[in-house]
């Protein structure tokens, strides 16, 4: 075993902080859709299809 190996103990703590974050980030851009979707919906159908874009490009960067 090399010196700096980590154990399945320490993968696995780590796995779970690495996850629980991913959630959080998740969470956090959804709260900014939704509040840039608010926003473009006062204002115009074009920018309401903006934030749909972000959106969507926003998500798929979240499960890359």
């Amino acid at each position: 075993m090399q010196k700096n190996a980590l154990t399945e103990a320490e993968r696995a703590t780590i796995e779970e902080h690495l996850d629980h974050c991913k959630h959080l980030c998740e969470a956090i851009l959804e709260g900014l859709y939704l509040e840039e979707l608010t926003q473009a919906s006062l204002q115009s159908e074009p920018s309401l299809r903006e934030a749909w874009t972000k959106r969507c490009f926003l998500k798929e960067l979240s499960h890359s």
